[in-house]
């Protein structure tokens, strides 16, 4: 175990940092672990615009050599991950922006936030959302660190990432796609059975409670089709909602209108995380006959967890 990470420029305290990082939608960190993990993040943000090397220097504070990461979809170690890093810092430069979401539950925390990429051959320069789901274990004074985490979804990029792999890893991640791709739910009316989520975490409050099952009642709404989807959106989602899906704003009717509506069959959830009045859920869905994709959803609840009326996709 190295000490870099004991250091004190990676050890602002949380306070002084969420001045400079404010968190526009902030949750609770309620646990030790939730608030290393917080102030682990936001450490991350205060370093991170200083190019690869001052990426991978902060890396050995934020991960261990077991560390994997998820990026666009492709399942990499810590080094796969650092070459890919290094070739994308390479070719942009890329700045951190505003956080907009951070959910703890448990040993898991899902954020959202902006980043601004610039080519650095040509200058042009574009501004996009990024969306996260990590896995950390507690390393005592050496703080909060990395066991697994999901960096954006699976889109373009995946066939890139998936470069950095070995043939043996490439096959494992085809295997993986494969068994999503012939996923069978079973047929039950119980939705925590036929929606097991693979990787549970606490819900202690009856709000809690309802957010959860309203996520996996949206989720089977949506495969039952638009009627039934359009019935329970009516139900549960504020007229005068927000909606932004894939940073497009949305009406409640175009909501309930959209395209993928006919051909996107949700099959299995990674994470719901749940804390105060927001949940944060990861999960996969079949698009036609052979494409597989996850989604991760911000959704702000009312007081009492049985409605919603702000919704942001990705």
């Amino acid at each position: 175990m190295t000490c870099i990470d004991m250091e004190e420029r990676y050890n602002v305290p949380t306070e002084e940092l969420l001045k400079k990082f404010p968190v526009k939608y902030e949750t609770p960190a309620e646990t030790d672990l939730a608030r290393k993990v917080q102030n682990r993040l936001l450490n991350g943000f205060n370093v991170w615009n200083m190019g690869f090397d001052a990426w991978k220097h902060w890396g050995e504070v934020l991960y261990t050599p077991e560390s994997l990461y998820n990026v666009h979809g492709a399942h990499l170690t810590l080094a796969e991950y650092q070459q890919a890093m290094n070739v994308s810092l390479s070719a942009m430069d890329m700045q951190l922006g505003a956080f907009t979401n951070m959910v703890f539950n448990d040993d898991w925390t899902a954020i959202r936030y902006t980043t601004t990429n610039t080519d650095r051959r040509t200058g042009k320069a574009s501004t996009f959302v990024v969306t996260e789901f990590v896995r950390f274990a507690d390393h005592g004074v050496h703080g909060a660190k990395v066991v697994e985490g999901w960096g954006g979804v699976k889109d373009a990029a995946y066939p890139m990432m998936m470069h950095f792999q070995t043939p043996e890893e490439q096959e494992a991640q085809n295997r993986a796609m494969d068994e999503l791709l012939h996923t069978v739910l079973l047929e039950t009316e119980d939705l925590n059975e036929k929606y097991p989520v693979l990787y549970p975490t606490s819900v202690s409050t009856e709000a809690g409670k309802n957010m959860k099952d309203r996520v996996l009642r949206l989720i089977d709404a949506w495969n039952r089709g638009a009627e039934a989807y359009r019935a329970y959106t009516n139900k549960i989602l504020a007229k005068n909602g927000s909606f932004n899906v894939h940073e497009k704003d949305l009406t409640l009717e175009e909501m309930q209108n959209r395209p993928a509506l006919e051909k996107e069959r949700k099959i299995r959830i990674d994470s719901i995380l749940v804390n105060a009045d927001w949940a944060a859920v990861h999960f996969w869905s079949v698009f036609g006959e052979d494409d597989v994709r996850d989604t991760m959803e911000f959704l702000h609840f009312s007081e009492d967890g049985k409605t919603i009326d702000q919704v942001l996709i990705i």
